[in-house]
Formats: structure tokens, sequence, C-alpha cells
């Protein structure tokens, strides 16, 4: 058996080693790369490495090929396709490579093995170069080594930044800021995407049959959900820097006082004078908020990883809610977007992962008549969809013609899931004291009775409830708005069913 161990600095500035372990009687070689989070051990067959003389012998280099750049939603077939033919390209590259080494022993017969030896890295590697991205190969770098290190090219970061409503405080503002960072995946989680795609959409809610479209959905929307699990974990510990863009131009950017979380978020409110916001905003009634990686003083692959990968900022929106007004808190799921929860698990998770989202028949155009009529008003959406699917969810209320608004997902995992919509809505209302609430929800869930109950604790904010009915197997009991004003409650089909002066209810 012949060893060797080979020191090589990946991204991040981990420490690894390669050891290549080489039985020619078997035919395998072992590749097993590893570091402090992880181990990877690739097995190809090579039926005639190390066998012969080791003089030189074939080209001296065989190309590597490197998958190109795809969107979230890359086709399975096209990922494993590339997949494919990178393994055949390495085992390729690791037997022309492989008689070409030098001072290496092999296991014969009747010939004991020689210790490992340390062979350096000819040449600049890549992985010592911050501005050498994935796909980059320097002059002189090691050829058998350039395909191992593409394995670990360094990382790309996707930073989604989360739209805002500011409330003023004294003088000033004070501005939520909500952040998520995470490992760009992109071609990633193939085998977790088809284990799920088996086990659980075939297997238990019986999903089959699915168009192309369909299974592309299934591909874009899974990686979403996938971006928590995965290579590397979450990015906690992450700084991160913001500015504001408004009509007059950018601010300086900013470091946040906080840094990410185990989750890779981060959820903290920064204070603008009026000043600040009367100069951003000229006069018009929002602010764009940019959030990018912090750079850092720390000189190491890692932190120039960092640098390098972070600083794409992810946008949102926030919207400036004057001390006094009046506020819109939504539901999502079958109140303005198709779910069907009412009809069960299987067509909930179709209808999140497979089908092309579905506007609630007239809810765009209520709102937006709202947000016309009342400049000044604000928009909330409170969901139990899962904050992974934030930007799908933005995305199809853009198209759809709804107004910009903040959006209140509830976790997949933690403490917060636990009566999340109520926490939610208690603290918008908390938060603004003195603007009036518009609390809109579906007779699909407890909508109706979480409502009811915010009213009679807050009966000077909340004025109007309205209940969109999903089915009419599932009607709204009445008895759940006992004691309350029959006109401060509505239930309706379509949004051209509701009845509401919104203009008196600012008044009044």
């Amino acid at each position: 058996m012949a060893g060797i161990c080979v020191p090589w600095l990946g991204p991040r500035g981990a420490p690894r080693s390669i050891r290549c372990l080489v039985a020619p009687s078997f035919g395998l070689l072992m590749l097993s790369v590893s570091c402090a989070p992880f181990t990877l051990s690739c097995w190809t067959a090579a039926s005639s490495l190390f066998c012969g003389s080791h003089q030189a012998s074939g080209p001296s280099h065989r190309p590597f090929r490197q998958s190109q750049w795809r969107p979230e939603g890359a086709s399975a077939l096209a990922l494993a396709q590339d997949a494919e033919a990178n393994r055949n390209m390495l085992a390729g590259a690791q037997s022309q490579q492989g008689r070409r080494w030098r001072n290496v022993g092999t296991a014969t017969s009747g010939v004991s093995a020689p210790a490992a030896r340390i062979l350096p890295l000819r040449g600049a590697s890549s992985r010592s170069d911050p501005g050498a991205g994935a796909g980059t190969r320097n002059e002189g770098q090691s050829n058998f080594f350039y395909p191992l290190q593409s394995l670990f090219s360094s990382p790309q970061y996707g930073i989604v930044a989360h739209d805002a409503c500011a409330r003023q405080s004294g003088d000033g503002w004070i501005v939520p800021i909500e952040a998520w960072v995470f490992r760009s995946n992109a071609g990633r989680h193939k085998k977790r995407l088809m284990l799920c795609m088996k086990i659980l959409m075939e297997g238990r809610h019986g999903i089959r049959k699915l168009s192309d479209a369909e299974r592309q959905r299934y591909e874009e929307r899974g990686r979403l959900v996938l971006r928590n699990v995965g290579f590397r974990g979450a990015e906690k510990g992450r700084q991160l820097e913001f500015r504001f863009v408004g009509q007059n131009g950018k601010n300086q950017w900013r470091t946040l006082p906080v840094d990410t979380n185990e989750g890779g978020r981060i959820s903290t409110e920064i204070y603008l004078s009026a000043s600040e916001v009367e100069e951003l905003s000229a006069g018009t009634a929002s602010l764009q908020i940019e959030v990018r990686g912090a750079g850092s003083e720390k000189r190491s692959s890692a932190a120039a990883a960092w640098r390098l990968g972070s600083r794409r900022p992810g946008k949102a929106h926030v919207h400036l809610a004057e001390e006094r007004g009046l506020s819109v808190i939504s539901d999502v799921d079958d109140t303005v977007k198709v779910t069907k929860v009412f009809a069960g698990k299987d067509v909930i998770v179709r209808n999140t992962f497979f089908k092309e989202y579905q506007a609630v028949e007239g809810m765009a155009d209520l709102f937006q008549s709202w947000s016309k009529s009342l400049p000044g008003m604000s928009f909330h959406f409170v969901s139990n969809s899962p904050p992974e699917i934030l930007e799908p969810l933005r995305e199809f209320l853009d198209e759809e013609g709804f107004p910009r608004a903040p959006m209140h997902l509830r976790p997949l995992t933690g403490n917060d899931r636990e009566n999340f919509k109520v926490k939610t809505v208690e603290t918008i209302l908390k938060q603004m004291p003195h603007r009036k609430f518009i609390l809109i929800g579906d007779s699909g869930e407890s909508d109706a009775k979480i409502y009811a109950e915010l009213m009679r604790r807050f009966p000077q904010q909340v004025v109007k409830i309205l209940i969109r009915q999903v089915h009419r197997s599932r009607a709204v009991e009445q008895d759940v708005f006992a004691g309350l004003d029959p006109s401060s409650w509505q239930v309706f089909k379509v949004g051209s069913d509701v009845d509401l002066k919104i203009e008196q209810l600012a008044v009044d």
C-alpha cells in the first residue's frame, strides 16, 4: 500500500490534507479530503494507475470541465450530466497524472511500501489568490490538484433583505432591518431533491406525473428551502453593513450593530434622524435599503472569500408609516393567494412547490384602490409560509399588483412557530399604538377567532375584520364575533364583495 500526504489550504482558510491510498492489485484509488467540519471520500476506478514506469507519458494537461453557472432552477438532468462529465474528466486527469509523479513508492509483490512523502504544489495555487474564483486556473498550478481544488471553489454568498415598515419615534424614525445570509446553492442538493421527491412527494403525498414546468418549479423552490441544510451549514457570526437609497441618492455604508445568528439571520433596528429621512426620501413615503457583507480586517483566505462572495447587496423596500394613519394586516394563503389549506397537506404541498401561484380574485385590485385612495396607508403580510420561500412570494405579489409591503413569515423550526400569527400581529399593534388597523384573513384556518380576540383587546386600533370564506364546507362561525359591533366585521368570497369606505375609517 502506498501513501501520499499533501498539505493543502482550502477555502476559508480551513487546513486540509489529501491522502491517496493506492492498491494496484485491486485497481482502486481512494481520495480522502479531510478538514475540520467535514470529510469527503471519493472512490475512482483507475485500473492502470501506477502501473509500469513513472516516466512522463501522454499529454501534460487533461482539460477539466467546469460546470457552467446555473440559476437556482437548473434542471436536475442537466446538473446530473455535468456531474457525470466532471467525474469522468477527474478520473482521466488522475490517470494521466499518475504516470508523472516522482518519488512515489508503489506496493508491488515482494516490495514493501515506503513511507508517505510530502509533495509540494508546483507554482501558485488559486486558493492563495483571493481574487481567483471558481473555474480560475493560474499558470504553473499543479495539473493534478487543479480539478480537486475546483471541487472546493471559493463560496459565493446570497443575501436576502426583507421589506420593512419604518415608524416614527420622537424627532426621528426607527427602521427594522432583517436579512438572511446563505451559501449560494445553484446546482447543489441534487440528491436531497431526488430523495425528497421519491420519499415525500411521491411516497407520502402521491405527487406523480409532473410536467417539465412543475419539475422546474419544484427544483427552484426546493433549493430555496434547502439553503438552511447542506454543505457548511448556517453562516453564523457574519457582519453586515447597510445603506439607504432614496430619490436624492445614497448615503454611506454603515455596519449593523449585531452579527448573524446560528441560522445566518439578522434582525435589528436602527435610528434615522428626520433630516436624513427627508433628504433621502425627497418627499416620498419610501426608501430603498441595501445590505451586504461587511469587509473584514483579517488577512486570511476565509476573510477574503467572504469579502469577495458577499459584495452583491440584497435590496428591500422601506415604507415610512406616519405616527397616525390606517394600516392593513393581511394573511397570504387563501386570503390573497390560492393555496387551499382546507383541502389537506397533499394539496398544500402541490400548490406550494409545483403549481404556479394564483391570486385570489379581486384582492390585488382592492388593495390597490385602498392605496390610491389613502396614500399614507401601510400594508403588512403575515403568513405561516416559511421565510425560505420569501423571494417567490414577493415576486408573485409584485407581479399581481399588490402594494409592496413587509412579509412576516413563520420559521420552519424553533420556538417562534407557536402562536406565530397572534404574536406578530400583536407586536405590530403595540409598535404603532396611534394607527388604526384592518385585519384580513380567511375561514380555512383560525383567522376569525384570532382577529376577533385582538379586536376585543385593542378596540381603539382594530377597526375592521374581513374574513374570506374559502369553501362552503368552511363557513365562518359567527359566534366568534359575539359582543362585537356587526358593522366591524364582514365575510366575503372575492375582493369585489368587500364593502368598505376606507376614507371614513381613517377619519373615525
